[in-house]
């Protein structure tokens, strides 16, 4: 039985990758017959009232300006109300460089978790950090989403920062 049943993907993304991985978790999640996941878009004008109805959600962004979340997910950051934002329980995933911006790798992931907890959010778990293809790393993913949910226990350290 998953902790979570219903969960929110709310995702920032510049190239479609972190759209893709956002897709990828959402199917994964959508097999069980008890949950149902539906991802968005930071940008999309519905998001604020999607999360009125959150309880569990994931959020992901890519790394950009050496550090920073996609302006997408910055900008969903600085204009959401932290009311909507302090209920949640959260899990916090992202794309970076780690080869050409080894000093910012995924830095949007701990912008997000900073973000979040000044706003009295319940993060849950470690922040998925990434840098590829997200088709590349579907398993990760997958295993992140299930992980999330209380479906897996499983998840690779190698991607994981505390």
């Amino acid at each position: 039985m998953p902790i979570y049943n219903q969960v929110l993907i709310i995702y920032g993304s510049e190239t479609g990758n972190t759209e893709r991985a956002a897709e990828i978790m959402s199917h994964v999640l959508n097999q069980h017959d008890e949950i149902t996941a539906e991802t968005i878009s930071a940008a999309d004008l519905r998001v604020e009232e999607k999360l009125k109805n959150a309880t569990a959600v994931l959020m992901g962004a890519s790394t950009w300006d050496h550090g920073l979340p996609q302006d997408d997910f910055k900008l969903f950051m600085e204009e959401v109300p932290q009311a909507l934002i302090e209920p949640l329980e959260v899990g916090i995933f992202g794309f970076g460089d780690p080869d050409g911006f080894p000093e910012a790798f995924c830095g949007a992931t701990d912008e997000i978790r900073r973000w979040l907890k000044a706003a009295n959010a319940t993060v849950v778990g470690d922040n998925l950090r990434l840098g590829g293809d997200a088709d590349e790393l579907r398993q990760d993913l997958e295993t992140f989403a299930l992980k999330f949910v209380g479906v897996s226990n499983d998840l690779d350290p190698t991607h994981v920062i505390n």
